[in-house]
């Protein structure tokens, strides 16, 4: 779940950058709101402010403006209907940030089938690699080793990350252990909740 920016250091300026944030409706304009956002964040870790403070308020900032970044990507695409659900793995899932953070991301949808997750698949990565890509441009570097929902091995049906954890878990190799303890901690961002709960339950069953 996203974490809000209501009672987490309370001024003037945050205030007014939680504002325009929500206020945000054109998806050009959110790389300069960024930049604002990480100056004033970086300005407050100048000023020795408490390490754990500072992290909440890192977390709820790159939450709010990543469902905002999304929450306007979505009106450019033609999106299946079905459930699903975007989700912030790793450091970005625990909420433990920093001001200088890569993607960690993946998305989830519903699917009754193989066939049917391919033919989904297909039309959420066009959407998926869009928000990475906005995301990239606010200062949210792609990551390197792929993990996010762009890529179509981290855009799944539920039962396909059911199977792919599965596997992960089973194989004692570097890169699916690596993998599983970065989808451990899983936090689901934006869509239908319950699926991504769903999903973190089946993981930690």
């Amino acid at each position: 779940m996203p974490w809000s920016l209501e009672n987490v250091l309370p001024c003037r300026r945050q205030l007014a950058l939680e504002s325009r944030l929500n206020a945000l409706a054109v998806l050009d304009e959110a790389p300069g709101l960024a930049r604002e956002i990480h100056d004033f964040l970086r300005g407050l870790a100048a000023r020795d402010l408490s390490g754990s403070l500072l992290t909440r308020l890192i977390a709820a900032f790159n939450d709010r403006l990543t469902i905002r970044i999304i929450e306007l990507t979505v009106r450019r695409h033609r999106m299946p209907r079905v459930s699903w659900c975007w989700l912030a793995l790793g450091s970005e899932g625990r909420h433990e940030q920093t001001l200088v953070t890569d993607q960690d991301n993946g998305l989830v949808f519903s699917a009754t089938d193989r066939d049917e997750a391919d033919a989904l698949r297909e039309l959420f990565l066009p959407f998926a690699q869009d928000v990475n890509r906005r995301l990239a441009d606010c200062g949210f570097p792609l990551c390197s080793g792929g993990i996010m929902a762009g890529n179509p091995a981290w855009c799944l049906s539920l039962e396909e990350w059911r199977q792919r954890f599965y596997e992960w878990v089973r194989r004692p190799e570097p890169e699916a252990l690596l993998n599983a303890s970065i989808f451990f901690d899983l936090s689901a961002l934006y869509g239908d909740f319950d699926l991504g709960e769903e999903l973190r339950s089946l993981i930690l069953s």
